[in-house]
């Protein structure tokens, strides 16, 4: 049997390992079966989804970001229940991926028969995220943040600083608030 890792679609992927042209191994996640069971991830090696779902075997991260900072963050988002979001940690960066697709009153139209716990199940795994927001440690011992959000300005597409110097649960706070909103484009 070899290692499977079933990501938040539903869709179960398959490590396979292949060579590489200079004769090393060579690591990949693939829905095909493969041919030769790979039976335990490599050392030093961890298994990654990036929020639109794509499986990937990478070097293990080191751990800047807490758990406890990663709580505040989502805690921040689990009271603004109208959001849809995936948090993502990628060395000192906390990433907000939010979907602004809502298909639930035209699914429901569409099949009212439907039961709304497997509609819902269906909703979340089709959805697709965007990064709109992201809290950037930029001092170690003082555990500071900045806050920056994404540039939807056509040629200048990419990370705008917001606010800085302030604690994490501050921050967050002050910004989240503002994600699936107008006023996000005025931060």
């Amino acid at each position: 049997m070899s290692i499977t890792y079933t990501n938040r679609q539903g869709s179960a992927y398959h490590l396979h390992q292949g060579i590489t042209k200079k004769g090393n191994p060579r690591y990949y996640f693939s829905k095909k079966q493969p041919t030769t069971a790979v039976k335990t991830i490599p050392a030093g090696y961890e298994i990654n989804e990036i929020p639109n779902g794509q499986v990937f075997l990478r070097k293990i991260q080191p751990k800047l970001i807490t758990d406890q900072e990663r709580t505040v963050i989502e805690d921040v988002l689990h009271e603004h229940p109208h959001l849809h979001t995936i948090v993502d940690i990628k060395k000192d960066k906390i990433i907000i991926h939010t979907s602004d697709q809502d298909f639930a009153p035209l699914l429901q139209e569409l099949a009212p028969y439907t039961p709304k716990p497997g509609l819902q199940d269906a909703l979340n795994r089709s959805r697709t995220y965007t990064p709109m927001m992201r809290f950037t440690l930029v001092d170690k011992e003082a555990r500071n943040f900045i806050v920056e959000r994404f540039n939807f300005r056509g040629s200048i597409d990419d990370w705008m600083f917001i606010d800085s110097g302030k604690s994490l649960p501050k921050l967050a706070a002050k910004y989240i608030p503002h994600l699936g909103k107008e006023s996000f484009y005025d931060l």
